[in-house]
C-alpha cells in the first residue's frame, strides 16, 4: 500500500526495498529473514527515484515515473539513433573522404609520373636533338675545312699556273725583244755591210782600177770586212764610223 512507502527526499522504497538497500537500522543478520517475512506477507517491491533517470533496478513505480522514464528512454535510445546515425554518417564521409584523397593522390601520383616521363622523355629528345646539331656543325666544319683546302689548293694551283704563264709569258716576250732585237742587229749588220760595200765600191772607183774599173774592198785599201764592221757603230738608224 502506498502508506508503507518510504522517502528520503530523493527514492521512493517499499518495506523490502527499504530493508534490501540498507535503510533498516536493524543487524544485517537479520536482513534477510525480514525481507522473508514481509514478502510472506504479500509485500511488493517498489523502488524509484523521484526525479531524474531511473536507477537500473527501478520497479514498480507510479504510472506518472514509468511513462516519465519511458519518454526519458525512448529519447535517450532516439538520441543515441541519431547519434549512431550521426557517427555512421560521420564515418561514411571519412571514407568517402579518404577514399577521394587517396584517389586524388592516386592522380596525382599518375600526373606526376607522366610529368616526370614527359621531362625525362623532353630532355632525352633535348640530348638528341643537340647531339645531332653538334653532328651537324662538326659535319658542317669538316665540310667548310674541305672546301676551304679545296678551293686554297686551287688558287694555289691557279697562281702557279698564272704564274707559269705569266714565266711563260715573260720568257717568250725575252724571246721575242732578243729575237727582235738579233734581227736588228743583224739588219743594221747587213746595212752597214751594205754601206761599207758601197763606200768601198766608191773609193775603188777613186784610185787603180782593177779588172771592169772596180776596185775590191781588200787589204790594200782597208784591212778586212770584219774589220770593218768592227769600226762601225750602229745607233737607231745611224751607222758612223769611229776610229781604233
Amino acid at each position: 500500500m502506498d502508506f508503507n512507502l518510504f522517502t528520503d527526499g530523493e527514492y521512493t522504497y517499499s518495506p523490502t526495498k527499504y530493508v534490501e538497500k540498507g535503510k533498516c537500522r536493524g543487524g544485517n543478520s537479520q536482513t534477510q529473514s525480514l525481507i522473508k517475512l514481509l514478502k510472506d506477507f504479500k509485500a511488493i517491491d517498489r523502488y524509484w527515484k523521484n526525479e531524474g533517470p531511473q536507477p537500473p533496478d527501478y520497479e514498480n513505480a507510479p504510472p506518472h515515473i514509468v511513462k516519465v522514464e519511458e519518454e526519458r528512454k525512448e529519447a535517450e535510445r532516439r538520441k543515441k539513433r541519431e547519434a549512431e546515425e550521426q557517427r555512421r554518417r560521420i564515418e561514411k564521409e571519412q571514407r568517402e573522404l579518404a577514399e577521394e584523397r587517396r584517389r586524388i593522390a592516386l592522380e596525382q601520383e599518375a600526373a606526376q609520373a607522366k610529368a616526370e616521363r614527359e621531362e625525362r622523355a623532353f630532355r632525352q629528345r633535348q640530348a638528341h636533338e643537340a647531339k645531332i646539331h653538334a653532328m651537324n656543325i662538326a659535319k658542317e666544319n669538316d665540310r667548310l675545312k674541305l672546301k676551304e683546302a679545296k678551293d686554297a689548293h686551287a688558287l694555289k694551283q691557279a697562281a702557279s699556273m698564272s704564274k707559269l704563264r705569266n714565266d711563260e709569258n715573260d720568257a717568250e716576250h725575252r724571246r721575242r725583244l732578243k729575237l727582235i732585237g738579233e734581227r736588228k742587229s743583224l739588219a743594221q749588220s747587213q746595212e752597214a755591210l751594205h754601206w761599207a760595200y758601197t763606200q768601198g765600191l766608191e773609193q775603188g772607183g777613186a784610185g787603180p782600177a782593177g779588172p771592169g774599173g772596180r776596185k775590191a774592198l781588200g787589204m790594200g785599201g782597208y784591212k778586212s770586212n770584219l774589220n770593218l764592221g768592227r769600226r762601225l757603230q750602229i745607233e737607231g738608224g745611224r751607222i758612223e764610223e769611229i776610229d781604233e
